[in-house]
């Protein structure tokens, strides 16, 4: 059971992230999906700043991994698949690691604060 659902986990984190970025846009007072960026939602001094990484990065972390982990159980895997695994799990740690240190509020910063 466990391998079928880390074989899912690719497909479960886009719905994931579909419904978290949803869900997080709802608390942040006259956020527009058009306009602004998604990560926005996580920025420093933003209204979803604790609720966006809750909810979308650390959730998508762990789905992330676990494909990734997936990808390395498969038989007979090429160089190109075993690269992919690879990138897979460092880009769930780097989802992680995003939703640790925010952004800045404004992404078109000209002078973008190191603490972010």
């Amino acid at each position: 059971m466990l391998d079928n659902i880390t074989a899912l986990s690719g497909l479960i984190a886009t719905v994931w992230i579909t419904l978290g970025v949803y869900i997080a846009a709802k608390f942040y007072p006259n956020y527009d999906h058009a306009k602004q960026f998604c990560s926005e939602l996580g920025a420093s001094g933003s209204p979803t700043e604790k609720l966006s990484p809750l909810i979308n990065n650390y959730p998508l972390g762990i789905l992330f991994c676990l494909f990734g982990w997936s990808l390395i159980n498969l038989q007979d895997a090429n160089l190109a698949i075993a690269a992919t695994d690879v990138l897979v799990i460092i880009h769930g740690i780097g989802t992680w690691v995003a939703g640790y240190f925010p952004m800045d509020k404004d992404p078109f910063t000209k002078s973008p604060s190191f603490d972010c």
